[in-house]
């Protein structure tokens, strides 16, 4: 039998993306206020403590290198922490798959036993499925019951 889940249904049959998604969410934009925050904390003591103390020529310069370093610094933490994000929902995504797929297909299975059909459509998960093995069992449950 052909195998009709599609990756479209990750995102239509279950919520676990829009759960975990906006959890993800919240943490980036937390990640990057703490970071901003930071920077500015950064910027304000060198304004105060350091230039103070330099010459007229050098404080520009200094001033110039340290905001260009802090440029650098919030950019490599934006792309830190969104690759970061990226790689959580990829993972998301991918659980999704292995294991709330797998859940339509057995709750299907289970209620044609459930209505009295003991010769449901046979269905295999995927090898790398999580929760082949109850599949197998159930397969086994709907043979002894047709017998």
């Amino acid at each position: 039998m052909k195998d009709q889940r599609k990756v479209s249904n990750l995102f239509v049959k279950s919520n676990l993306i829009a759960k975990y998604g906006k959890l993800v969410l919240v943490a980036w934009v937390i990640a990057m206020a703490i970071s901003l925050a930071g920077h500015w904390y950064l910027n304000n003591q060198v304004t105060d403590s350091v230039l103070p103390l330099l010459s007229g020529a050098e404080q520009t310069k200094a001033q110039g290198l340290f905001r260009a370093f802090l440029v650098r610094t919030l950019i490599v933490n934006i792309l830190v922490f969104t690759g970061l994000i990226w790689s959580i929902l990829a993972f998301l995504t991918l659980m999704n798959h292995r294991i709330f797929g797998p859940i339509d297909v057995l709750k299907d299975f289970i209620s044609h036993l459930k209505n009295g059909n003991y010769d449901p459509p046979k269905r295999s998960l995927r090898a790398n499925d999580e929760l082949k093995p109850l599949m197998e069992e159930l397969n086994g449950l709907a043979d002894a019951l047709k017998k």
